[in-house]
């Protein structure tokens, strides 16, 4: 984890469908049916089935990813069950939530 919200991911043909519903083969067959069609998304509309769904990852970590600092990860298995997201994932930061009050008196 780090501070900056994303992270590239290389997944393979089974977790696509997991997360998409079609294989990497129809969703490049059907963009390609469609690129004559003046569409408002310029990539296929299937990717948007992610959007708004919390999935988490279990990624390879190769020596290549730290020495030479290659910031793409092979993705090894996905889900999306809210249980073991919530399990995994960390604690909200705590703040110090202390209301404190300034009193001016006046004469």
């Amino acid at each position: 984890m780090d501070t900056t919200g994303s992270v590239s991911l290389l997944l393979w043909d089974r977790e696509a469908m997991f997360l998409i519903g079609k294989s990497a083969k129809e969703l490049k067959e059907g963009f390609v049916e469609n690129t004559g069609v003046i569409d408002k998304y310029p990539y296929p509309v299937e990717l948007n089935n992610v959007l708004q769904r919390k999935f988490m990852f279990k990624v390879i970590v190769k020596s290549s990813n730290i020495q030479l600092q290659q910031e793409v990860y092979s993705v090894v298995k996905l889900t999306d069950e809210e249980q073991l997201i919530t399990k995994y994932s960390p604690d909200p930061p705590s703040f110090d939530l202390t209301v404190c009050h300034i009193c001016l008196q006046t004469s």
